[in-house]
């Protein structure tokens, strides 16, 4: 279970990613790496 600090963190990620117009290639991949602290 997140913290509420941690899901912050990710929200703000998230809009950051939103901003984004067109991502580049190594922005989309880092976009698939991200999330790994859900699993981990």
């Amino acid at each position: 279970m997140w913290s509420k600090h941690h899901a912050l963190l990710h929200d703000k990620y998230l809009q950051y990613l939103l901003t984004l117009r067109n991502p580049s290639p190594q922005q989309m991949r880092h976009l698939r790496e991200r999330p790994k602290c859900v699993t981990s």
